[in-house]
């Protein structure tokens, strides 16, 4: 029989689940000499949406180099998410596995996602614990990404930027309410010691960590650890530069391809209303390529038009051989039926017309 869940536990309900990816498992061999090429910040938890509203869900990707051969272990609100524990009508599925996406990192992955839904207004903490010996020393890594979840209409508390009040705190690690004294108004904020903000950890830090950072030129997103492909945006913020788009699992840029090319997930598919299907960008079912994007297709409603065509060729083709028929058989009944009054000539002479016109 399961424990009991906690109170806070109640208010969630925590999903795991993995993404499987199609790859060959690594020689032992080969694993350990890829160990002592892991760069630094391999190991990373990354969530798609650190603020929603009630019912909807955050999801938290926590990836290691697959040499390493770590196992993970979630925590919500430092209460360990164990594979043989259970929430009312939502088992909790833990599965890990290997994983390669060489157009978002160089080396194979290794990673497990965690989905956060809440049923009501609350916040708090996700942790993942990255336990391995493939290194030698017994790695363990733990790390913290914040989540939230208000009510639509009234939050229960701020993300960072957001407009802020003293009696409310903001959620992001490492921001604190701060009042402009020319504007007077106040927002959440990077404090002085962890200016840069995290998009993908939904937190400050002391130094650039991925997309969402702010910038002032192109060099402070592409600095050692940063993203390649990644420029200063517009907004003060460092965002993918095409053809790249932003993948947000792993917080790294994709490059976008076109129709029929090579792909490993489906958010490197740029033209609208395709998908990536057998390692290539194809339009979804119901759908061609016209030459810049996949339009519906329109062969069932062509067929449906010579089916109504065809009918209408076939029914004027039965009813022109019913008229012929019955026109045949009338002028043989007129032909069979003898003349009653041989002397009365303009009867026959009628009658002979009427004969002679069929």
């Amino acid at each position: 029989m399961p424990a009991a869940p906690s109170p806070v536990s109640r208010s969630l309900m925590v999903t795991l689940i993995f993404m499987p990816w199609l790859c060959d498992p690594c020689s032992s061999a080969t694993a350990s000499a890829a160990v002592s090429a892991v760069p630094e910040g391999a190991v990373s938890l990354t969530t798609s949406s650190p603020q929603a509203t009630a019912g909807l869900v955050s999801r938290f990707t926590c990836a290691a180099p697959a040499a390493w051969e770590a196992s993970f272990l979630w925590f919500v609100d430092d209460e360990p998410v164990e594979a043989d524990r259970f929430l009312p009508d939502e088992p909790y599925r833990v599965a890990v596995r290997r994983g390669e996406d060489r157009s978002v990192r160089t080396e194979e992955l290794a990673y497990t996602v965690l989905e956060v839904r809440a049923s009501g207004p609350t916040t708090g903490l996700v942790g993942c614990l990255v336990s391995t010996n493939a290194t030698g020393r017994g790695l363990r890594l733990k790390l913290h990404s914040s989540y939230i979840s208000a009510d639509g209409a009234d939050p229960l508390h701020y993300s960072h930027n957001d407009s802020c009040t003293r009696k409310h705190r903001c959620v992001d690690d490492g921001s604190s309410c701060h009042t402009d004294l020319t504007t007077q108004v106040s927002r959440c904020s990077c404090t002085r010691g962890r200016p840069f903000y995290s998009v993908p950890r939904a937190s400050c830090v002391k130094h650039y960590v991925g997309l969402g950072s702010r910038c002032a030129v192109d060099d402070d997103c592409q600095a050692v650890g940063g993203e390649p492909n990644a420029v200063c945006g517009t907004g003060g913020r460092c965002v993918c530069r095409p053809p790249y788009s932003s993948e947000y699992r792993l917080g790294r840029c994709v490059r976008e391809v076109g129709y029929m090319g090579a792909c490993s997930m489906e958010s490197m598919c740029r033209v609208e209303h395709s998908r990536c299907s057998n390692r290539s960008c194809r339009c979804y079912r119901g759908r061609h390529f016209d030459g810049s994007r996949c339009v519906p297709d329109v062969r069932s409603e062509g067929l449906s038009m010579r089916t109504i065509v065809f009918g209408l060729v076939a029914a004027f083709c039965l009813v022109s051989v019913f008229t012929m028929v019955a026109m045949a058989l009338i002028r043989a009944l007129c032909q069979l039926v003898p003349l009653r009054h041989a002397t009365h000539r303009g009867s026959s002479r009628r009658r002979r017309l009427v004969v002679g016109l069929l």
